[in-house]
């Protein structure tokens, strides 16, 4: 599985691997627009990792009233701390060093 894809090997018909805004930054780059190297996580990893927070985010937006700024500011400090309190997967972070 490609964890990584460099801007440069992505276009307009790359969303289903690279994702809409990682498609949008390799068009621009194609085309000769002035976009510093870069790359995104591919969108299977990308679910991957996300799917591990799945439960955790549905049990912090169940009850949310989207009303209420508040709530939503904490719902999302709460999802911010789950994200950011769960390892980072090691060979992803390897392929991005390296």
């Amino acid at each position: 599985m490609t964890e990584i894809i460099w801007l440069e090997n992505i276009d307009k018909n790359s969303v289903s691997r690279a994702g809409g805004k990682g498609a949008q930054l390799g068009e621009l780059k194609k085309i000769g627009l002035n976009v510093p190297e870069g790359f995104v996580i591919s969108t299977e990893v990308y679910k991957d990792i996300v799917g591990k927070f799945r439960n955790s985010i549905q049990d912090i937006l169940s009850n949310l009233n989207i009303e209420n700024a508040d709530e939503l500011e904490q719902a999302g400090n709460k999802i911010q701390s789950v994200i950011a309190s769960s390892e980072f997967p090691e060979s992803l972070e390897k392929n991005i060093i390296s």
